[in-house]
């Protein structure tokens, strides 16, 4: 299906014109403009979510970590709603930095709406990212552990796995082989500790880089494709192969996340 939207273009969802109307209130209340001002959604998983849950912190991030992804987007003229639940961790304060999940204002509604019409998405491994994909609009899928999910990004999307270390020898699993078992769908913190694998959270500088090809790509229309990306793509679909899998890479990994970890290609 990934594969042939490349081509096609299908457009699944729309915002319907009441809810438009309505949305399109609320960023003028906020002192944007909805049709020349551009923002970006955020979504981190903290585990403050779910409070009785105790087996999926390796699925959990810093929210601080983001703060300069954040600033990045604010100075290239963007703006930031922090998405999420009531309770999430405060993370900046600047008049373009939305705490949307902690205002008054948050509903089902607007979490949709701005998921909808935001510029790109940026995302954990988490449930709200579904809302922009099912729009359309392109995702910078962030500290990702969960790497089966990899073959379920459209070709717009831009992946930035969580890296695995290995207790057993100390050595750092290598990009091609994160996607394979039993790498690709580990699922619980009891499953890291059985096969003896350190899970690594992306940094604040390979979140604020990947970050910024999204706004290249997106905001100023600058689409460059790195040969390190068509090197990994071709090497995951290659030991996919080897396990019998039919999975097929549409997506592309941050091409400074590559550049940065060039001995693990």
């Amino acid at each position: 299906i990934m594969k042939k939207n490349k081509d096609q273009k299908i457009k699944v969802f729309n915002i319907s014109e009441r809810d438009s109307i309505k949305g399109n209130e609320y960023l003028q209340n906020l002192g944007l403009n909805p049709k020349t001002d551009w923002f970006v959604t955020l979504h981190i998983r903290e585990g403050n979510y779910r409070k009785n849950e105790t087996n999926e912190n390796f699925r959990n991030c810093n929210p601080k970590d983001y703060i300069p992804a954040v600033k990045s987007v604010i100075e290239n003229g963007g703006a930031v709603f922090r998405m999420g639940h009531r309770g999430s961790s405060e993370i900046i304060k600047h008049d373009k930095f939305f705490d949307y999940a902690n205002s008054d204002k948050k509903s089902e509604e607007m979490d949709i709406f701005l998921g909808a019409r935001s510029k790109f998405s940026i995302c954990t491994s988490s449930g709200y990212s579904i809302i922009p994909s099912i729009f359309n609009v392109p995702l910078l899928l962030t500290n990702c552990p969960n790497h089966n999910g990899f073959f379920e990004l459209s070709h717009e999307d831009l992946y930035l796995p969580k890296l695995f270390k290995s207790y057993k020898n100390n050595e750092t699993i290598k990009i091609k082989n994160l996607f394979c078992p039993p790498y690709g769908n580990l699922f619980t913190d009891d499953l890291f500790k059985k096969f003896k694998l350190k899970v690594i959270d992306n940094t604040p500088d390979e979140i604020k880089n990947s970050t910024e090809e999204m706004i290249k790509k997106y905001v100023f229309n600058k689409n460059i494709t790195s040969p390190l990306q068509e090197i990994i793509n071709k090497k995951i679909l290659d030991e996919q192969k080897k396990i019998n899998s039919s999975l097929v890479p549409v997506a592309n990994l941050s091409s400074t996340f590559l550049e940065k970890n060039r001995e693990l290609i």
